[in-house]
């Protein structure tokens, strides 16, 4: 029988030899591969550990959406276990590069901390010189390609002291570097360009020009000399991290004293202005009046002379009513965006989602702000509190705002639509794909409303400017009015041949399919703003936008807070006592946690990254939210005769009864939730 086995056997590898010497080859190598992979382990972890300690790399990033200042520094530095913290400034900017426009992350450069490493060309000496990211290298040719190219902002952001936030925007690259900051070929998500950086270029540290830094970093005294994350290291940064938190409140509070502070001053700044205006034009109009007496009194000796004066007064009431609506409009912006500052629930969702968690159905502007308000006009004089204009907050694509145009432009309404989201795709980020039936441009007339080329024909009445001008007598002399043309609506032309397919209207019901790009980090609550996407204007107008409710599905087992998860592990009492290994659910799969032997009901098991992205984190690792398990132990309710006995036997044991610790433990606790 064996003997007939082994010819068998023989017979089919004689017949398929290629076959067999290629399964063969095969497992030498996944044998040969594994090793490899075993033995070069440990030098992995060393080489990780060695790049870290060259490039000092930080172990605990701190990120604030109302800023970091140097108080805050300061206070961290004081917590015992830091070795140093630094503050640093960034700043996201289009750029323009070969001619070509991406979307660029502008670094201040720290020698102390997440130091890049040059790989070619030179460290970085004057202000007019920057550090390009290798990575836009490895999409191109080589290195020497780009040393000594000029890179451009296309940033025009100002301070509140109507002062550029970049104080050049012209770098000749002299270096290209890899950051460890930056070890995936992911840079992050922004509020400009298409949404994503493209690239970061590192530059001097007086080129960004913010009163408050957006971003900390903290080294850990000690850290350095331990493998990175090992069991030791993270001995020495979690009690940091513990106590870090543990000032968290305090320094958010301070920080927002600080800046409702600053709101009331600018306010107070803006009231007196104000009134100095108002003096200022009652003084004009009051010389005004006697100038006007004096022309009466030459009346009779000079024809001329009246003329002259009328022409004056007219000039001056002009000029005094342009500068009295200029003091007002710069109050009510001021107000206005103290209102934001002072109501916590609209504050709440500007930290939470920046401007498209402000924005309302109307479009363009705040809730309940006044119609045409342009908020880059409001930050303009608040921009240092809420992080300029493109940053802190995720930044700002921009408000609108502008001159106002002569010929009226008719917008679409906004459409808006709910979305539901699964903890998966809340915490990875998701595209959906919504199929909305609105107002689109007609084909047959492509939005203008005319049939033919020859369908409309400049307005006679206004000649194409869409307004009309009244000039009539008055106390004051001839007073100029302008109002909308009667006869073309504003719209400096008339239709002679309506389309027939929109009936002149430029649109018709239709519909179209939108791809919206929901990033990680997202809440119930939350709404995205798609420009453009809502329906179409009249007449070749401005679309409306799309208005995307986030509304999120209840998981099983996980509870959402905020960032974090929380998880209820409901113990028997041998696994609480003896100690255990138990499974956790998380977002996407189940990990395993050591029960500790004597584990108490209420403790609380921290997993760190294993809870939600924040939405303004843009990548940052401590943008991640962590998973909480809530240990309970269970009680049984009914017990057989030989539990009975057996527990009674326990019962007294010294090791069953409650220690003077454990009680003040439970103690603090519980006081706790009263404090």
């Amino acid at each position: 029988m064996k003997k007939s086995l082994l010819k068998n056997n023989f017979r089919e590898i004689s017949k398929n030899k290629r076959r067999f010497i290629s399964m063969l080859v095969m497992a030498f190598l996944g044998v040969g591969f594994f090793a490899g992979l075993v033995a070069t382990s440990p030098d992995m972890l060393d080489s990780l550990d060695k790049y870290a300690d060259k490039s000092n790399f930080y172990d605990i990033n701190i990120i604030s959406t109302l800023g970091i200042t140097d108080d805050d520094i300061q206070a961290i530095k004081n917590i015992d276990g830091v070795e140093n913290a630094y503050g640093i400034q960034t700043k996201d900017s289009m750029v323009k590069i070969d001619d070509k426009e991406s979307v660029c992350k502008v670094i201040e450069y720290n020698e102390n901390v997440n130091t890049p490493v040059v790989i070619a060309g030179r460290q970085i000496e004057n202000d007019n010189e920057c550090l390009l990211d290798n990575a836009i290298v490895r999409t191109g040719t080589g290195a020497e390609k780009y040393i000594g190219k000029k890179i451009v902002l296309e940033n025009n952001d100002k301070d509140s002291d109507d002062k550029d936030i970049f104080t050049k925007k012209e770098f000749e690259i002299v270096g290209i570097v890899d950051s460890p900051m930056y070890i995936s070929s992911e840079r992050g998500n922004t509020s400009i360009g298409n949404g994503t950086v493209n690239f970061y270029i590192y530059t001097k540290d007086n080129v960004i020009n913010l009163d408050y830094y957006t971003g900390m970093y903290v080294t850990v005294a000690g850290a350095k000399e331990q493998v990175t994350n090992s069991d030791g290291y993270l001995e020495l940064v979690n009690p940091v991290i513990d106590k870090i938190e543990g000032i968290k409140q305090e320094r958010e509070d301070a920080r927002y004293n600080s800046l409702v502070d600053e709101a009331n001053e600018k306010i107070n700044d803006a009231q007196k202005e104000l009134n100095d205006k108002k003096a200022e034009v009652q003084k004009e109009l009051n010389d005004a009046e006697k100038k006007i007496k004096n022309a009466e009194n030459q009346i009779a000796s000079s024809e001329n002379s009246i003329k002259n004066g009328e022409a004056e007064l007219a000039k001056k009431k002009q000029e005094t009513e342009k500068t009295f609506k200029e003091a007002e409009e710069k109050f009510k912006e001021a107000a206005e965006a103290y209102d934001v500052l002072s109501n916590p629930d609209k504050r709440a969702r500007y930290d939470q989602f920046g401007h498209a968690g402000m924005s309302g159905a109307a479009g363009g502007g705040f809730e309940g702000f006044g119609q045409g308000m342009s908020m880059d006009d409001i930050f303009s004089m608040f921009g240092d509190i809420f992080g300029g204009h493109g940053g802190g907050f995720g930044g700002f694509g921009g408000f609108g705002g502008g001159g106002r145009s002569a010929q009226r432009k008719f917008r679409g309404s906004d459409l808006r639509v709910k979305v539901k989201l699964n903890l998966k795709e809340i915490s990875t980020g998701v595209e959906k794909k919504f199929k909305l039936k609105k107002y689109v441009t007609c084909d047959h007339c492509h939005g203008s409303g005319a049939e033919g080329e020859g369908g409309t024909e400049t307005c006679p009445t206004c000649h194409g400017t869409g307004s009309i001008t009244r000039t009539q007598q008055s106390i004051f002399g001839m007073v100029q009015s302008q109002s909308v043309c009667p006869q073309c609506n504003g719209e400096g032309k008339i239709i002679k041949n309506k389309c027939k397919a929109c009936a002149g209207e430029g649109i018709v019901y239709g519909e179209e399919v939108v791809e919206v790009k929901i990033p990680a980090g997202v809440a119930e609550g939350m709404q995205l703003s798609v420009n453009g996407k809502g329906n179409a204007g009249k007449h070749n107008g401005v679309p409306g936008d799309l208005l995307v409710v986030i509304e999120e599905e209840s998981h099983p087992d996980l509870i959402r807070d905020e960032n974090d998860l929380i998880y209820n592990l409901l113990l028997s009492v041998p696994t609480a006592a003896l100690g255990g290994t138990v499974e956790i659910p998380t977002i996407d799969s189940k990990v395993k946690v050591k029960i500790e032997p004597g584990t108490q009901p209420g403790k609380v098991l921290r997993l760190r990254g294993k809870g939600l992205p924040n939405v303004n984190s843009y990548g940052y690792s401590n943008g991640t939210g962590d998973l909480l398990v809530n240990i309970s132990v269970y009680i049984p309710e009914t017990l057989n005769k030989d539990e009975k006995q057996a527990l009674e036997k326990m019962q007294e044991s010294d090791n069953f009864k409650p220690n003077t610790s454990i009680k003040e433990k439970i103690f603090k606790k519980f006081k706790n939730f009263f404090d």
